[in-house]
């Protein structure tokens, strides 16, 4: 919560640009932000993505944790519209400083020690994007969540389902066992407000598992994804013993999976440091329109659905 003083100096800043719309993520006083406006830091280190030459803020919105070292106050916003793609550039080639005959004699290099570690890496990459192209049998689902953060202890805190054509075919909130971080609820806009009377895992877990067994399901980033329900649903697990545990998390690790973002990275070429693309970039390159609200459950599953039709096409073109 934001304590009366920082409130106090945040009104003050605002009445410095008062024709600005100001938003916070936690929703008071301030409205949420909408889910396309965000910082150019998130847009860079997220989206591989930063805002066009001569464009102004179309918004402030509330950052920082209110420590000595990250305190609160407002920070310029951008529309998506207004960001463009960040290419990377290619490093220019080094003039010879030497001739050849001046060039000294490298000394006789050493025996390099082979590590498997980074050839197993490789193969099993190269092996897990094979498996994207793979044919898909029976009926094909997408899914997507949100999460109360990236690390070890992130919980689901929404999750949608949806067939080939984009209908929803299941979406809820979930109630976490963990706070959701400032920085998650900045870009998803789901705060404790919100989740109050959402339900937990538990009670909708069954519902989950009846809809994607025997299924294939696509997600945009299936090892995340995948990674945050194991999670979400040993944490409700914890301390009931192995068969509670077996009965809660094996059906998840078990699905079979397919990842949309290893394979729209193969057709449209990776964006960042990573060697990977994010969904806002890859529904770009692809021509294809955002189905609902960025950094929802169900319109970034909507999203993977007709990003992944476009590259079968694509595909089956070439």
């Amino acid at each position: 919560m934001r304590t009366a003083k920082v409130l106090d100096r945040l009104k003050a800043e605002q009445a410095k640009n008062p024709d600005v719309p100001h938003y916070d993520s936690m929703g008071t006083p301030w409205p949420q932000p909408p889910s396309d406006v965000k910082t150019a830091g998130y847009w860079k280190k997220l989206e591989g993505r930063r805002p066009a030459r001569g464009e102004q803020p179309c918004a402030f919105v509330v950052s920082g944790h209110g420590s000595r070292y990250n305190p609160t106050g407002w920070v310029a916003a951008y529309h998506l519209s207004q960001t463009v793609e960040i290419r990377r550039r290619q490093a220019a080639p080094q003039p010879e400083r030497l001739t050849t005959a001046a060039r000294p004699i490298a000394p006789e290099p050493l025996p390099l020690i082979k590590d498997d570690r980074d050839e197993t890496r490789q193969r099993l990459d190269s092996l897990a994007r094979l498996l994207e192209r793979a044919p898909l049998g029976g009926q094909v689902l997408y899914l997507d969540t949100e999460t109360t953060g990236l690390d070890d202890d992130a919980q689901v805190v929404e999750i949608a389902i949806v067939d080939d054509t984009g209908a929803v075919l299941f979406e809820s909130l979930v109630k976490p066992t963990v706070p959701v971080e400032p920085e998650a609820a900045a870009i998803h806009g789901i705060g404790p407000d919100r989740l109050a009377s959402a339900p937990t895992w538990p009670e909708i877990a069954e519902q989950v598992r009846a809809a994607l067994e025997g299924k294939t399901v696509v997600i945009f980033n299936s090892d995340f994804d995948i990674r945050l329900l194991q999670q979400t649903a040993t944490a409700h697990a914890a301390g009931q013993g192995v068969e509670a545990y077996d009965a809660a998390v094996k059906w998840i690790l078990e699905l079979e999976t397919r990842c949309a973002m290893y394979r729209a990275a193969d057709v449209y070429g990776a964006t960042n440091q990573y060697g990977t693309i994010s969904l806002v970039n890859a529904a770009a390159a692809a021509g294809v329109e955002f189905q609902g609200r960025v950094h929802s459950a169900a319109g970034d599953a909507a999203t993977t659905a007709a990003l992944w039709r476009v590259m079968n096409a694509f595909e089956h073109e070439n």
